[in-house]
């Protein structure tokens, strides 16, 4: 059981996802843009589809997700860089 805190971009959430969200610090580096991570998310939610594991009506929940996602974990390497200086 993992309950998620609004800071994590999991507020109001209602698909269940195992496991717990690590903020990676590089976000910024492993992606050119939030446009292009959210890209690479809706590829993988397609092949998912395709595959039988989501429902395609699901894609636009998950895409909002992982965006918050993005958005929060952009946010928290900004405060924790802030902090540090």
């Amino acid at each position: 059981f993992n309950p998620r805190h609004a800071s994590t971009g999991g507020d109001g959430q209602l698909l269940e996802y195992v496991g717990s969200t690590w903020v990676l610090r590089d976000v910024a580096e492993r992606y050119a843009s939030r446009a292009q991570y959210l890209t690479l998310i809706h590829t993988a939610a397609e092949k998912l589809v395709s595959d039988r594991l989501l429902l395609e009506e699901d894609i636009d929940v998950c895409m909002s997700i992982a965006g918050e996602r993005y958005d929060a974990a952009l946010e928290a390497v900004t405060q924790s860089d802030g902090a540090q200086a």
